[in-house]
């Protein structure tokens, strides 16, 4: 019995100590699901830009307009995907982003910013760093 409570405690402890030394990474919220919430709320404002850091990309998960869309009220040809940096390009790369779909080629976490641009379209940008996503996000939607 008290071997059981010893491992328990040990245990504890050590999932403490790796907290504080970031040895365990934090995971993030699930791009299928953070993304269509993200186009709803900028749907109902009519306008700006929404930022989600920690997103968490899955291998082999594939992320379509119609995917983003989800239940908001606008056409799936009204969304265009952008990459950022350099977590996107060819299947060597973690991401491969087209203006149609995301393919995750290797599981990641990253940024997420959608913004709605002048032209009507939802520009939803992927990239590691928050600010460059931002800056990009907001040059691509005209917002800068």
């Amino acid at each position: 019995m008290m071997l059981v409570v010893s491992v328990i405690v040990a245990v504890a402890i050590l999932g403490i100590l790796l907290g504080f030394l970031k040895i365990i990474p934090d995971m993030g919220v699930n791009a299928k699901e953070v993304m269509p919430s993200l186009v709803s709320k900028i749907n109902a404002q009519g306008y700006g830009l929404e930022i989600q850091e920690k997103v968490m990309f899955n291998d082999g998960d594939r992320i379509y307009r119609q995917t983003v869309v989800g239940q908001a009220p606008i056409a799936e040809d009204h969304v265009q995907f952008v990459c950022d940096d350099v977590l996107c390009g060819d299947a060597s790369k973690p991401l491969t982003v087209t203006s149609t779909s995301i393919v995750t080629n290797k599981k990641i976490i990253a940024t997420v910013a959608i913004c709605l641009g002048n032209d009507g379209i939802y520009k939803v940008v992927v990239g590691s760093m928050t600010s460059e996503v931002s800056k990009k996000a907001e040059q691509e939607c005209g917002l800068a």
